[in-house]
């Protein structure tokens, strides 16, 4: 009977963990997607808005809109830039996951290629041997 691979646990394992990785950088991809989009959205809003006329007092209210309006620009690259960040850690994450499971499957292959090679071994013992059984009747009859 073969020898199962001993380490197909670990494999399972680290297969798991890769797929944990993957699910995670789906997710770092999308919230990275989101809040650049909200950027753009809210840079484009900014840029049509028009100039401010009117009395003194409108001004002093546009001004304020305009400086809470910055803060809120500012707060939104700040998301972005940490959803970019969360996202290359997450892509370094699934690397990382990827080799570990990489390095598995070639065990796993050279394992395979071992039992290939045994098994045909095994095979060609056995056809020898009964060529020998045959060679050493067909001289006993001779």
């Amino acid at each position: 009977m073969a020898a199962a691979f001993s380490l197909a646990g670990l494999l399972r394992l680290r297969s798991l963990r890769e797929a944990d990785a993957a699910g995670r950088l789906f997710t770092a991809h999308e919230k990275t997607q989101r809040a650049n989009q909200r950027l753009e959205k809210f840079r484009v809003q900014a840029a049509q808005s028009e100039a401010p006329q009117g009395p003194p007092e409108s001004l002093l209210a546009v001004a304020a809109a305009r400086s809470s309006s910055r803060s809120m620009l500012d707060e939104l690259r700040a998301y972005a830039e940490q959803a970019s960040s969360d996202q290359q850690q997450a892509e370094w994450d699934y690397r990382s996951a990827r080799q570990d499971v990489k390095v598995v499957e070639k065990l796993q292959a050279r394992h395979d290629q071992r039992l290939a090679h045994e098994r045909l071994a095994a095979e060609q013992a056995a056809l020898d041997e009964a060529g020998q059984q045959r060679s050493l009747r067909e001289e006993g009859l001779s």
